[in-house]
């Protein structure tokens, strides 16, 4: 199941930031590249005032802790560790009284960086921490912590923090009378205590005698989280155990493990029916599988900022909410729910206007039929009835016990694009559902399933006007209370969504915005168009003070583009939440169109896997819906990338000239990066400027099916800082910014040359011949052959436009190997050249050369031909030898040689006679 964070359920689209003074206030900057691994305690209670620990590295100058959710948090103080200030920092918040309950996204800002974004949760009942004294372990059920009537008293609930080490068992002790109902769930997995998990919590219900009566591992609601439900047969006590499900743990196995045993506490239903409904309206749901029962409630269905922009829904009874949220779509069309008996196709439960297209059908039969129509006449009066085009129902459905399958009816028009996307287990709903695409008359036309994780999804054009019929069904025939699902069928919904790509398999690396003083920071967005066509404009709201965007026009045939932020020497230190957002270049309005127009802009979404499974797999991932950007501290470098004065042409190359800047002192390497390269464009993954350079040199290639075009470049710099330097204290880490943005022009090769193959023997010389073709340039270029080995050599050859063709003369030493040497270059060397056609000189502004690939051709290499051997003069003189006896004919040969009157006596050696 996708992970649906607090954020994104698009309550607001605020986006909040407490700026506090810290505790151990200073007017140095620390800590460059901070870094959070995990908030403790990983939760508190909903209005009380909390202190939370965040731990991670050089975080001594935290200024700032930005929420991703407004008016639910503030916060009070932010004071550094007395001891590992560096490595610890205490923030006091306090948390509102109605703050939702559940995940919430925070990052930290320091005076040199930003933090990746985690997650604190809040509770809505009294927090208990687990005790688990060396003298009396919990593990043993006879030291199991009593959880008493006086933690019940005020709500009937408790949340208890606790942490799972390595083989342990935390048993706690209830008491229930006879008929009362316990409700459990737990967040374990979806705390994200450890990135690499290695504590999947289990829950069991005990006897005093260890006996099992209740448990749980997964509930699909919960993602991996368990979630148990017992109701007690006779008073008495009772234990809660919760371990990791393969007796694992660690020191980072937090858990939170909420307990009700009276209604009032919170409601733990399995699943939400429908699942769905049309944006902004109200809409009448169930809550299915509380240990208390069904309930109603109504909702108001609102766009969730995620990817597919799923929100979620709590359950609410006698005013206390659900521990966590339930998925909960929201759509642009109506519900349809199934009317049950709907297990056969013909008994389809029926969308609006299909009982009147088929009493059509029927009327024109009918009349054919009385007019006197034969079988074909009748057909054609039925296919003559013409349907509209469908305009798009979410079909709802539970399969309630083993083998169900459900059928839903609906009209079509002919030619019409559907899209068929089964929501199920994206919505934590156990099934695992098939789709099947069914003609009214049973004909099977399309079915699939697992193409959006388990759930089905088909794109499917209709053949003709008719009724339709969707069926669903479990891949495994099975069935439940909880087998929720939503097939939500209309013409393709677009939701766009922009994001900053990952740096790296995992992390969140250089996927939030920290802009130096004085400084720029370039990024690179990918923007999943899913039919926002044309050219794209790009915008960020809410920037911190001082700080300023470049986005250059995207254009239509690209979907990953460059963006420039760029602080002022004067701006404030700050942070902000932006969102970015991509729309038609040419319709500013539609950012005023609103959350609910899912087509009209790409919004930006950040996702980060905070739990994975041994580096295999997501086990939590986390969207954000919004970039952290921060102004930092002035670095001591930065980097200027001077404009090419030529274009880098197809099959050629580029050297992009760089300047490094270094304030007084600062003498580190600085790594240079090239980020952002168009189809078809190459380069080195890095290069090094040492300390004692000042320049460097970055090589581009293209290949010769480069993008054509001008596109914006940048380069990144990134360098170990010092811990102090002119008054700063940077405290370690690694400091980053980037060039301004630069264009670069990928243009068609001036020429290209036809190149005949060439061989040459050892010690000999050779000529291969070169035609010039589609020959477009001025001044003069000089072609030099690459490639060769030692022991051939080739003089560069000058060429003009007006050049026709040429000839590479080769020469071959003994050396040169023998062999045919494949794919020889010509390589073109082409300088700019003034409105006098003579060459710029170097150093004067427009000097430079295009460097290309003009041809390529193979060269066989043989050996020296062989010397004829001296005749010697003292040789033994040859004595003639006597002449050979002819050869004895054969009788045919006789014959033959007798019909054509030629010789045939005894001199021709016949013995034969």
């Amino acid at each position: 199941m996708r992970a649906r964070s607090a954020a994104l359920l698009a309550l607001s689209a605020t986006l909040f930031v407490a700026d506090v003074v810290p505790t151990a206030a200073t007017n140095q900057a620390f800590a460059a590249d901070p870094q959070l691994s995990v908030i403790l305690p990983r939760g508190a209670r909903r209005g009380t005032e909390a202190t939370f620990t965040f731990e991670g590295n050089r975080l001594k100058d935290a200024a700032e802790v930005l929420f991703y959710e407004p008016g639910a948090f503030e916060v009070l103080s932010i004071t550094p560790d007395e001891k590992q200030g560096d490595k610890k920092v205490d923030v006091v918040v306090k948390i509102a009284p109605d703050a939702r309950v559940g995940e919430h996204v925070v990052q930290l800002r320091t005076a040199n960086g930003l933090t990746e974004f985690h997650t604190i949760y809040v509770g809505a009942l009294p927090e208990v921490d687990e005790v688990d004294p060396k003298d009396a372990p919990n593990t043993d059920p006879a030291h199991a912590q009593k959880l008493t009537a006086d933690h019940f008293k005020e709500v009937g609930g408790v949340t208890v923090s606790g942490k799972i080490e390595n083989e342990d068992l935390d048993h706690y002790a209830i008491e229930l009378d006879a008929g009362q109902s316990l409700a459990v769930e737990v967040e374990g997995i979806r705390l994200a205590s450890t990135e690499n998990n290695s504590v999947d919590p289990a829950v069991e219900v005990l006897d005093l005698e260890g006996r099992e009566l209740a448990a749980s591992d997964d509930t699909p609601i919960t993602a991996a989280d368990p979630v148990v439900r017992f109701t007690a047969e006779e008073t008495g006590t009772y234990l809660l155990r919760i371990r990791d499900a393969e007796f694992k743990g660690n020191g980072r196995g937090y858990y939170r493990m909420h307990v009700g045993v009276r209604p009032e506490a919170f409601p733990r239903p399995l699943a939400v029916y429908p699942a769905g409904g049309p944006v902004g309206e109200e809409v009448e749901v169930t809550f299915i599988g509380d240990p208390h029962g069904p309930f109603q409630q109504t909702v108001t269905p609102v766009a969730g900022r995620t990817g597919d922009q799923t929100g979620q829904v709590y359950a609410v009874r006698d005013g206390a909410p659900s521990p966590s949220a339930l998925p909960f779509r929201a759509s642009e069309f109506p519900n349809l729910l199934e009317s049950e008996p709907n297990d056969e196709r013909t008994a389809a439960t029926r969308a609006p206007g299909v009982d009147k297209y088929l009493a059509a059908v029927e009327a024109a039969k009918e009349k054919a039929k009385a007019d006197g129509g034969n079988a074909d006449a009748i057909k054609k009066a039925a296919e003559a009835v013409k349907a509209e085009a469908f305009g798009g129902m979410a079909f709802n459905g539970i399969l309630e016990e083993q083998g169900d399958v459900d059928h839903f009816a609906f009209v079509g028009k002919k030619g019409q694009s559907l899209r068929f996307d089964v929501f199920g287990s994206r919505l934590g709903s156990p099934i695992d559902p098939e789709l099947r695409i069914l003609a009214w008359d049973g004909r099977g036309l399309k079915s699939g399933g697992d193409r959006v994780g388990l759930d089905a999804r088909e794109d499917f054009s209709l053949p003709e006007d008719g009724v339709y019929v969707v069926e669903v069904h479990d891949h495994l025939k099975r069935g439940g209370e909880n087998y929720v699902y939503r097939v939500e069928v209309s013409s393709p919904v677009r939701t766009p969504t922009l994001s900053i790509p990952r740096y790296g398999r995992y992390g969140q690396g250089r996927q939030r915005v920290v802009i130096p003083r004085g400084s720029s920071f370039a990024t690179r967005v990918t923007i999943s168009r899913d039919g926002l066509g044309g050219d794209l404009a790009i915008d960020a709201a809410d920037l911190p003070e001082g700080v300023t965007i470049t986005a250059p026009t995207v254009p239509s045939n690209q979907s990953t583009w460059p963006v420039l932020f760029t602080a002022a020497e004067d701006a404030p230190l700050g942070g902000t939440l932006t969102e970015l957002r991509a729309f038609a270049a040419d319709k500013p309005e539609m950012l005023t169109a609103g959350p609910d127009q899912r087509a009209a802009y790409a919004s930006s979404i950040i996702e980060a896997d905070l739990v994975r499974y041994n580096n295999q797999g997501t086990l939590w991932p986390v969207e954000a819906p919004a970039v952290a950007v921060a102004v930092t501290e002035k670095l001591p470098f930065s980097i200027e990338v001077l404009p090419p004065t030529t274009p880098l042409v197809r099959d050629g190359v580029l050297d992009v000239q760089i300047k490094v800047h270094r304030d007084e002192g600062f003498e580190g390497d600085i790594k240079l990066e090239f980020p952002q390269r168009t189809p078809g464009i190459g380069c080195d993954y890095q290069r090094t400027v040492k300390k004692d350079e000042d320049t460097a040199v970055y090589p581009l290639n293209a290949n010769d099916k480069a993008a054509l075009g001008t596109f914006p470049f940048y380069v990144l710099a990134f360098a170990g800082l010092p811990n102090e330097l002119n008054g700063v204290e940077y405290g370690g880490g690694t400091g980053l910014c980037s060039s301004k943005l630069v264009d670069i022009e990928v243009a068609e090769t001036p020429f290209t040359l036809k190149l005949a193959k060439g061989a040459v023997q050892r010690t000999t010389s050779t000529a291969i011949t070169a035609e010039l073709e589609n020959a477009e340039f001025k001044g003069t270029a000089t072609v030099t052959l690459k490639g060769l080995p030692e022991g051939l050599s080739c003089e560069p050859v000058e060429v003009t436009a007006e050049t026709e063709s040429f000839v590479f003369e080769i020469a071959a030493t003994e050396k040169a190997p023998i062999g045919t040497r494949k794919g020889l270059l010509a390589e073109v060397t082409l300088p700019n050249v003034g409105e006098d056609g003579q060459p710029i000189a170097d150093g004067e502004p427009g000097a430079g050369a295009r460097v290309f690939t003009a041809g390529r051709t193979d060269l066989r290499v043989d050996d020296a031909p062989k010397k004829p051997e001296p005749k010697t003069t003292d040789a033994e003189p040859k004595v003639a030898k006597a002449p050979e006896k002819p050869k004895p004919l054969s009788r045919l040969e006789r014959l033959r040689r007798e019909a054509a009157g030629l010789p045939t006596d005894s001199s021709e050696g016949d013995t034969n006679r």
